[in-house]
């Protein structure tokens, strides 16, 4: 009696610990079904498409959500934040980015982070390049302002 007792618990012990990979499969693709992503268009002289080529190589990486590019007409930001399960590969995903980026996008300056302030900003310029009431000036110059906020250390 106390052999199957104790048989009973230690497989309910190995099933009840048992990770599920079920679970991190179903997950991710959860967190990729509501990842924030969305084209820009506008009807300025700026051509938003290699922000929306951009945007479109950072989503092929499963660790990237929340994507935010605007370009100008010599620079292209890019912003997206990391699944919290790879944050500690942040700077080799940030790299491989770039260089994808670098060969897409060669008559570019490609600017990339993940800092949350930057995200935050191309949002906000993202909306109002979609509402269509900004300036080609005022886009160089946002732009410009953010990657200097990209680059300063807090």
């Amino acid at each position: 009696m106390r052999y199957i007792v104790g048989s009973i618990i230690t497989l309910f012990l190995f099933t009840g610990c048992a990770k599920s990979t079920d679970h991190l499969e179903q997950q991710k693709h959860q967190t990729k079904e509501q990842m924030n992503f969305s084209t820009v268009t506008n009807e300025t002289n700026i051509d938003q498409t290699p922000a929306n080529e951009a945007k479109e190589i950072a989503d092929l990486f499963d660790e990237t959500t929340d994507i935010f590019a605007v370009n100008s007409n010599d620079t292209l930001m890019i912003a997206f934040d990391v699944q919290h399960m790879y944050r500690f590969q942040l700077e080799s995903i940030k790299k491989d980015i770039k260089k994808q980026l670098n060969k897409k996008l060669p008559q570019v300056e490609i600017e990339v982070s993940t800092d949350a302030k930057i995200r935050l900003e191309l949002e906000k310029l993202e909306q109002d390049l979609h509402n269509e009431n900004i300036s080609n000036q005022t886009v160089e110059k946002r732009i410009k302002k953010i990657v200097s906020l990209s680059k300063e250390q807090t």
